[in-house]
């Protein structure tokens, strides 16, 4: 009877691991589904891009990053004056050669021509560079992860300031050797 009852137990275990196998399968499919609904269709990412006399594609950049960059990687978008910090997401456009910046709850993004950017600073570049009301809400693993991008705006002379979180350093590192890479190919 023992015998019996931990064979049932054993089946119901077995099951529900199998449900919530198919669960979370059906999960990450709607999610790709709605990725895609969003993004719009990504099928460009692998295929090469003509920009100014160039050849891109994504194995142009590092790793994969590039193809998740070009879907959209999540960060979070820190403001100027009151260091609010705001979960967003950017793309990288290797196609129009621009860097998108959605937030959430806004329906239009921030759209910066490549060649626009006229610098980009890190923690590493010295605490200077940055706001103290942006550096004062962050933690010092934040800081590591902490990024500027200086772009021109129209005819202004005064560039433009963006402030972003990446999810980790190593990404943060990755997302600005691609932004240099594609600066890189369209002057050449």
């Amino acid at each position: 009877e023992r015998e019996r009852e931990r064979e049932r137990e054993r089946e119901w275990t077995r099951e529900r691991e199998r449900q919530e196998q198919q669960q979370k399968q059906q999960l990450e499919q709607q999610e790709r589904q709605q990725e895609q609904r969003l993004l719009g269709s990504s099928d460009w990412v692998s295929d090469q891009v003509a920009i100014e006399g160039c050849v891109v594609t994504a194995d142009d950049f590092p790793c994969d990053f590039g193809a998740s960059a070009a879907k959209g990687r999540r960060c979070t978008w820190l403001s100027e004056s009151t260091g609010m910090q705001i979960e967003s997401q950017y793309y990288i456009d290797v196609r129009d050669a621009q860097f998108i910046l959605k937030t959430d709850g806004t329906a239009f993004p921030v759209e910066i021509p490549v060649s626009s950017i006229e610098d980009i600073y890190t923690i590493d570049d010295g605490e200077a560079c940055f706001p103290q009301q942006i550096l004062g809400s962050l933690t010092p693993e934040e800081k590591a992860r902490l990024f500027l991008i200086e772009h021109g705006v129209g005819s202004s002379e005064t560039p433009a300031s963006l402030y972003l979180l990446e999810a980790t350093r190593s990404a943060r590192d990755d997302l600005l050797q691609c932004l240099r890479d594609l600066t890189f190919l369209l002057q050449a």
